[in-house]
């Protein structure tokens, strides 16, 4: 390069450029090891040529792509998917229901690459509703312990009031049975002193005489 102000040449360092050839190897990938039902789904597709170089723009990918279920959204073709830098990628969107499913890309020269999409039914709600299921069941079990303990102890309670029944009416019969040999025992008393009162009587009598 010549300095236009002084007539210098600048040179700069070596500066390798590599032109892509046509299409010899394609890999195809997706961004994700499994997706739940209905999830965007992204595919990376890289060409290169013959030596290992980015193959060229706008190449023709594909002579056919097919898959083993419905996806949402178009699979990829030489009408919507191109490369740039040896690079591409394609938006998908994953069935609707669980499984493995493949997507399988066919070249031109008739080689194959695949791609497996796994889809994973979402279990968040059942967790969640089997965890609360579980807490509720264990509510219950306490509960019913709670209750159990009570009835335990309402029957203690009863069995201790009997008891104390049991032993005030021992003590008001032993109580009435006191009394009535106290009873008994001030009548033999009173005899006695009334025959006791009589012969003193008698014996004032005979001593007067």
């Amino acid at each position: 390069m010549v300095n236009a102000s002084d007539a210098s040449v600048i040179t700069s360092n070596p500066v390798v450029v590599t032109i892509g050839g046509g299409l010899k190897t394609l890999t195809m990938k997706a961004d994700k090891e499994t997706y739940a039902p209905g999830e965007k789904i992204t595919l990376s597709f890289e060409g290169k040529d013959a030596s290992g170089n980015p193959a060229y723009d706008n190449v023709d990918l594909f002579y056919a792509v097919s898959a083993n279920t419905q996806f949402g959204g178009t699979l990829p073709s030489d009408t919507n998917t191109f490369l740039s830098g040896g690079k591409a990628t394609k938006t998908l969107f994953a069935p609707v229901v669980p499984g493995t499913f493949t997507i399988t890309a066919t070249l031109n020269d008739f080689s194959s690459v695949t791609s497996t999409i796994k889809v994973v039914a979402d279990t968040s709600a059942i967790d969640a509703a089997t965890d609360a299921a579980a807490e509720a069941i264990d509510a219950a079990n306490a509960a019913t312990d709670a209750a159990n303990l009570a009835a335990e102890a309402a029957d203690a309670a009863t069995v201790a009031a009997e008891e104390a029944r049991d032993a005030a009416d021992a003590a008001t019969a032993a109580v009435e049975e006191l009394a009535a040999q106290v009873a008994s025992l001030f009548a033999a008393l009173k005899a006695q002193l009334t025959t006791l009162a009589n012969t003193v009587a008698k014996i004032a009598k005979k001593v007067k005489a």
